[in-house]
Order: structure tokens, then sequence, then C-alpha cells
């Protein structure tokens, strides 16, 4: 039963039907972009290592959280000197800058949890503030260009859990 749930699946299985199709679609249209037109704001379209800071950017700041870049190989002094510059305290949330499907993403409880992090990363990276609010939405939004846009979905983002008595299986 397990198989058959699709987010148990290899990464490349889920993205083998685009890469059948591309060629069709860079013929049809005569670019290689073609996927960027689903998503025009993001790199190639959102489908690899998209940009964070680029995703966030148009977002006024009072909708998002602090966020600061780190360079690959950053000492750890300069660190902590930029995160007391944007008001930024642990926890924390780091990742990698580039990146998809939450790869990399750690929640930083102190300054050695922040320490390892650097020690192992050699990619740039960006800190932001950690938000402890009760519940998270992701908000799936359109826009026809030159015409109307709108919210096509609003999904409430929960943990999951589990309850049992740690010895049946039903």
């Amino acid at each position: 039963m397990k198989k058959l749930s699709f987010e148990f699946w290899p990464t490349w299985l889920l993205y083998l039907p685009v890469v059948l199709a591309g060629p069709y679609w860079w013929f049809r249209y005569k670019s290689f972009s073609v996927a960027a037109l689903a998503n025009p704001g993001f790199y190639l379209g959102g489908i690899k290592n998209d940009n964070k800071f680029s995703i966030l950017e148009p977002i006024p700041s009072r909708f998002k959280p602090k966020t600061m870049g780190v360079a690959k190989n950053a000492k750890l002094t300069d660190v902590l000197a930029d995160m007391e510059l944007h008001q930024i305290s642990f926890p924390c949330i780091i990742k990698p800058q580039y990146g998809e499907r939450g790869k990399g993403v750690e929640k930083l409880d102190s300054l050695i949890d922040l320490n390892a992090y650097l020690q192992q990363s050699i990619l740039p990276l960006m800190i932001q503030e950690y938000i402890d609010w009760p519940e998270e939405f992701g908000v799936m939004w359109y826009q026809i260009p030159g015409k109307s846009y709108g919210i096509s979905s609003l999904v409430r983002k929960s943990f999951l859990s589990i309850v049992g008595d740690g010895k049946s299986s039903f």
C-alpha cells in the first residue's frame, strides 16, 4: 500500500512526465523556458533550484519573516553580527538560498546548532526569524495576463500526528 502513495515515490519518477513532455513543448513554442510560463516569477518556472530571495523580494516586509543572507563559507562571528543587525535571534530557521522541497531547512535553537550547520554547509544560505504561530496556510493564486487574478486554493498546513497504543497496527 505504501508504494502506491505518490509521496513515497522517488523524485526522478515524479519529474519523469515533465522530462518526457519537455521536448514537445520546447519544439512547439520554440523556447526552452516554456515551463516558466506557469510561474514567471520563478527561475525556470520553479522547477528546480529556486532563489528564495527573489521569491520573497516582491512580498512587502510586513508579510514575511525577517530574512538575511549568509555567504558560503561565512565565519560564525560575521553571521552572529549580521543576525544582530537584522534583529534575528534563536530560535531561527536556516536553509540553502537555492533549493526546493524543504531540503536543508532546519530550525536552530542555539549557537551550537548554528555553528554545526555552518561547518557542514558549502552553499549560500539564508536565515529567517522563527515564527511560532499556531497555524500555517499555503495560498495558491493565479493571474491571467492583462485580466483578472484570484486565489484558486487555500490549504491549512499541519504536522502529522499519530494516536495509538504503540503495539497495534490498526
